[in-house]
């Protein structure tokens, strides 16, 4: 499992644009009842972390996506 997340660490560290995309869409689907089941979004914020920490991603980036997640998990309150 570790080799897995090696592997995928260089891949979304060798496009930082996709990474972004890939993490928004992760975390933002998550909050949905059926697909929120097969999406892990603790992964998907593990591996946002790595890649913030070896600096293929702007941490500023990272904080926008969670901030937009959280906020469409709030949508449902509000309607």
């Amino acid at each position: 499992m570790e080799h897995t997340y090696f592997r995928l660490l260089h891949l979304l560290a060798g496009h930082p644009a996709g990474s972004l995309m890939v993490i928004f869409l992760a975390a933002f689907l998550e909050a949905l009842a059926v697909i929120g089941t097969f999406i892990p979004g603790s992964t998907a914020i593990f591996v946002a972390g790595a890649l913030v920490g070896t600096g293929a991603l702007s941490l500023e980036w990272v904080l926008a996506c969670t901030i937009a997640r959280q906020l469409r998990a709030a949508l449902p309150a509000w309607s």
